[in-house]
């Protein structure tokens, strides 16, 4: 029995033939051939002396004989040969050119297999998988590749190798944790509560991997889903004196060249009144030409700021007729009708708070008189 190719390897038309030749008494004798495999009849007797198997493989591995038979009962078999089907290519391994794997990292992953000495040239592709999904179709390249890897890119990795799609292996999972570049973002408040006045300061928290602890991170922040801070390399925003109109839903972005992006969540901040809205008061409440009028500029301060030292100024017609000082009253003695007029008044402290009460208008009695 001949085998075709001598070396046979996983993929190759393997082909075996049984030589013999009839008596030269019997020339005309119809010979039958059959063929077995480890003990067991793997192609029933027929008129062709020649066994093929397409696309061989490493399974098919065995004792070989085949056995020739006449319609007379006359059978004569070979002796047994052992045929075994060499590795076209090892089993693929699957390897990561970084570890650990971090946030960030162009991540490359690499499908190895050495090919058979006996068939040095054949044309090998490879496939990667993700959980059992494809990531990347067959190709020439053993390797895949991630920029800017994400946390959402950990999984079970896997590779095939195929060659002419006649024989394919696939290497064993492989699971790979992206691990964190850095948390995400925490959101420090400073002062909490915040008082319109204050200095209020926000932190933006994350720690580093220590795998990377020299990576440069950025910081932005944002009121209302608007930037009130532009990317840069400091993680405090400060808003100095802040103002009411500073309330709103805060967050903070921390990023990196590279492509990684977390946010904090967002934190309502409610900027609280240093002091209410100043109310005016006239006494007597019908000003009469001679009489003396008082006007009392009164704002009640928030709880925990008591010790705030409060500045009022008195307008009339929004010219001043009180200069800023530490009086909540202004007095005219005596009245005159040319007093008359719309009076308002400001509260203001030394921080930049400042807050105006609605204008009363007062008449002084006996003004048409004049």
């Amino acid at each position: 029995m001949k085998v075709d190719p001598k070396t046979v390897v996983e993929g190759d038309v393997m082909t075996l033939t049984c030589d013999t030749r009839p008596s030269r008494y019997r020339m005309t004798a119809e010979l039958k051939y059959s063929f077995y495999r480890d003990g067991r009849k793997v192609q029933e007797p027929g008129s062709s002396r020649k066994y093929k198997v397409h696309h061989v493989n490493q399974e098919l591995s065995g004792n070989y004989k085949c056995e020739v038979s006449t319609t007379n009962g006359v059978k004569k078999q070979s002796r047994e040969q052992y045929i075994p089907v060499q590795e076209l290519f090892f089993h693929p391994n699957i390897t990561t050119k970084s570890n650990p794997v971090v946030e960030g990292d162009h991540m490359i992953l690499s499908c190895n297999t050495t090919l058979s000495s006996h068939r040095p040239t054949t044309d090998l592709k490879f496939a990667f998988y993700r959980d059992g999904e494809k990531v990347q179709e067959y190709n020439s390249s053993n390797t895949y590749g991630i920029r800017s890897v994400q946390a959402a890119n950990s999984g079970e990795y896997s590779c095939k190798v195929s060659a002419a799609n006649t024989v394919t292996k696939h290497s064993q999972k492989k699971y790979i944790n992206v691990q964190e570049l850095f948390t995400v973002p925490q959101m420090q408040v400073e002062p909490d509560p915040v008082v319109e006045g204050d200095t209020m300061t926000l932190t933006c928290n994350v720690t580093l991997s220590p795998y990377r602890a020299t990576t440069e991170l950025r910081y932005t922040f944002y009121r209302d889903g608007r930037t009130v801070q532009e990317t840069n390399s400091s993680r405090e925003y400060k808003v100095q004196p802040v103002k009411l109109r500073d309330s709103g839903n805060y967050k903070c972005e921390v990023s990196t060249t590279n492509g990684v992006k977390k946010q904090s969540q967002e934190r309502h901040i409610l900027v609280k009144d240093l002091f209410s809205t100043p109310e005016i008061h006239v006494n007597p409440h019908l000003v009469v030409e001679g009489n003396r009028m008082t006007l009392t500029c009164n704002a009640s301060l928030s709880r925990g700021r008591k010790t705030t030292d409060l500045r009022y100024t008195f307008y009339r017609d929004g010219r001043t007729v009180q200069e800023l000082g530490l009086f909540t009253e202004y007095k005219v003695q005596p009245v005159k009708p040319r007093d008359s007029g719309n009076y308002k008044c400001a509260v203001s402290t030394t921080n930049g708070v400042k807050k105006i009460s609605q204008e009363q208008h007062i008449l002084v009695q006996g003004y048409q008189a004049v």
